[in-house]
C-alpha cells in the first residue's frame, strides 16, 4: 500500500491491510500483508462483539502488525485469538521524533468500562529488526 523510507520524518497515515470494526465471527488467515501502517487492525466500538481470529499471516514492513482495541467507552469483546503469525521488521516505520507506535501485536481496553475477555495471544514469532523505538513485540495495555 505504501512504501515508507525508514527512519523518515514522514508522518503519513498510510493505510491498513486489512480493517475491520465491530465485526463479530472475524476471521484472518493465511494473508501475506506489508507496506502499510498497520497490518491487520480490528476494532470493537460496540458492546457483545465476539469471535475474532486473527492466525497464520505473514506481517512486514508495517508500524505494527496486529492491532486488537477498543474505540468506544462500554465497547466488549468475547473470545479474541491472536496466534500461529509471522510479523517482522517494523524498522521501516522508525522515524526521528518516533512518530509511529512500532509493536509485533498491541491490543488494548483503555476506554471506561470496556473489556476484552478471553483473549490469547499464541505462536505468534515477531522477529527481525524492530527498529528504535518499539514499545513491545507484544505489548497489552489495559
Amino acid at each position: 500500500m505504501y512504501i515508507r523510507t525508514g527512519n523518515s520524518s514522514d508522518a503519513c497515515d498510510c493505510g491498513f491491510g486489512i480493517r475491520s470494526i465491530d465485526a463479530s465471527n472475524y476471521n484472518v488467515h493465511n494473508n501475506v500483508i506489508h507496506d502499510a501502517e498497520y497490518g491487520v487492525y480490528y476494532r470493537y466500538d460496540s458492546s457483545n462483539v465476539s469471535s475474532a481470529q486473527i492466525h497464520h499471516n505473514t506481517i512486514f514492513h508495517t508500524a505494527t502488525g496486529v492491532v486488537v482495541g477498543d474505540g468506544q467507552s462500554g465497547a466488549t469483546v468475547t473470545g479474541v485469538d491472536i496466534n500461529d503469525n509471522d510479523i517482522y521488521d517494523d524498522y521501516y516505520w522508525d522515524s526521528p521524533t518516533d512518530i509511529f507506535h512500532c509493536d509485533g501485536i498491541h491490543t488494548w481496553a483503555t476506554n471506561s468500562g470496556s473489556v476484552t475477555n478471553g483473549m490469547r495471544i499464541f505462536n505468534n514469532h515477531v522477529h527481525g529488526n524492530m527498529g528504535g523505538h518499539t514499545s513491545g513485540f507484544i505489548y497489552a495495555s489495559a
